[in-house]
This record gives C-alpha cells, structure tokens and sequence, in this order.
C-alpha cells in the first residue's frame, strides 16, 4: 500500500468499509469507523502485505462483518444493546458465548407449544419481570400441579431441541 499519509490510508479504509457496508439505525457509524481504524492499525502495524489496496480494504471489511455479526444479531434476539455492550465490556470472549447460548436457547423456545412458551417465559422470566408458578396458574385458569408439570414438560423439549 501506498497511499500518501497514514491518516490518508485510514481514511480510504474508513470510507471503504462504510461504503460496502448496509448498516440499520441502531448501529453507531462512528462505532464502526473506530473498529475500522482500530483493524486497519493492526493489519499496518503487524507488516502484512497486500497485493493490492483492494485487497488490504477486503480484508478489513470482512472482519468488521465479523465483528458486527453479534452486534446485529442481538438485535434480532431482542436483548437490549445496553446488555450487548456490558457484555462485550466485561470479556468480549464470553459475550459472545453468552450471545449464541442466548440464540441457541431462542431458536429453542420457539419450538415449544404456545402454552409451553408462555409458560417457560413467564416463570424465568425472558422478556420481562419472572412470575411465580401461582401467578401463571391463575392467569391460565391451571392449578400450580399443572403449571409445574408444563414447565418441566417444556424443558424436557428446550433440552430436545438444544440437544438435535
């Protein structure tokens, strides 16, 4: 690569990047052109050679996809991207283990009967404050026995589906 100042290359990464990239309201493009220059540093500074500018900015792009890939995917996960960014502050590595468990056990709770659903998300909890097994048997008109007896039916299933 040859372009004429460091803070030129940076620049046509920057815009490079921004340009490939199709990105939703939610996502900070200042976020983004940081992690930009932030690879862009890493790939100048560890002596990498390209064949080309084209090649270089490819390579970058593809790591900001990757790098985005939880970020987006959290969105459609609905957990809160204030979660997504105490997550990835405290252990990036872990945050994006958390992140694919939590996708893994959501693709999972969406094979579970309506009931089932219902059940699972009232009592732990998922998408709002926990119930107690009472509260959920009053709403469904169930004794406590019953809704005990969906909970551990539902898991077995959760654990089925997790398992396939």
């Amino acid at each position: 690569m040859a372009p004429t100042t460091e803070m030129a290359q940076i620049q046509a990464t920057v815009d490079y990047v921004l340009e490939a990239l199709s990105l939703p309201d939610y996502v900070s493009l200042p976020d983004v052109a940081q992690q930009t220059a932030l690879h862009h540093l890493v790939h100048v500074t560890g002596g990498n050679t390209y064949a080309s500018d084209e090649a270089f900015h490819r390579t970058v792009l593809a790591e900001i996809r990757e790098w985005l890939a939880p970020i987006l995917r959290v969105q459609e996960l609905k957990i809160s991207m204030g979660d997504c960014y105490n997550l990835l502050g405290h252990d990036r590595h872990n945050a994006f283990e958390e992140i694919a468990i939590r996708d893994a056990l959501d693709r999972a709770i969406e094979t579970l009967s309506p009931r089932e659903k219902y059940v699972i998300e009232s009592y732990y909890g998922i998408y709002g404050q926990s119930k107690s097994t009472k509260e959920i048997a009053t709403e469904l008109g169930l004794t406590r026995n019953g809704v005990q007896g969906i909970r551990k039916n539902a898991i077995r299933h959760i654990n089925q589906a997790l398992n396939a």
